[in-house]
């Protein structure tokens, strides 16, 4: 739903994937979806946009990173399969809030930041980690149709926390970025 104001959305989706051994013996299936929903509100000059998202199982419907975990061995958001080679579910939540406008007629701003928590329960432990994203930038029209938008972000991977059975922290990094982002409207 949109209005000059404001506007609403949600989103789902849904997949399923069949996996057998060699033999066909035995057969699973892996689900995965995915619940969001967003909108945002336009001030005269600016606006702000909230966006809100939930998975399970996110890495097989394609949506997380394949991240390395600081553990050595565990692929902590791609693990499905647990001691009795039964799939255990990944689960994600996430938001991200914006907030922007325009300085003058060449310049805007755009302030932006995010998190996402993971939860991986397996049989003798738990997985969970959380990560952090934070970004500033400023776009800058040059001439009718063309935009150039400066941006520096910092980026929080998190810790990665085992507890259960084995019990063990490891920090997976961050990172801070610049880039410039070029468009040209036709």
């Amino acid at each position: 739903m949109s209005q000059d104001k404001f506007f609403f959305d949600v989103g789902a989706g849904y997949q399923a994937y069949d996996y057998s051994d060699a033999g066909d013996q035995n057969s699973k299936t892996l689900s995965s979806y995915v619940l969001a929903a967003g909108g945002g509100y336009n001030f005269s000059k600016g606006y702000a946009k909230l966006q809100l998202n939930y998975d399970v199982n996110g890495a097989a419907y394609g949506l997380a990173r394949n991240a390395a975990a600081a553990i050595s061995g565990f692929g902590v958001f791609t693990t499905y399969i647990d001691t009795d080679g039964d799939f255990d579910d990944v689960t994600r939540f996430g938001g991200a809030l914006v907030l922007g406008g325009q300085i003058n007629v060449m310049v805007g701003v755009e302030f932006g930041g995010g998190l996402r928590q993971y939860t991986n329960d397996l049989q003798l432990f738990d997985i969970e980690n959380t990560t952090y994203t934070l970004y500033l930038q400023f776009p800058f029209t040059v001439a009718d149709g063309v935009v150039l938008t400066p941006e520096i972000g910092y980026m929080d991977w998190g810790d990665v926390e085992v507890k259960g059975a084995i019990s063990t922290k490891g920090d997976v990094g961050t990172n801070t970025y610049f880039g410039l982002y070029s468009r040209i409207n036709f």
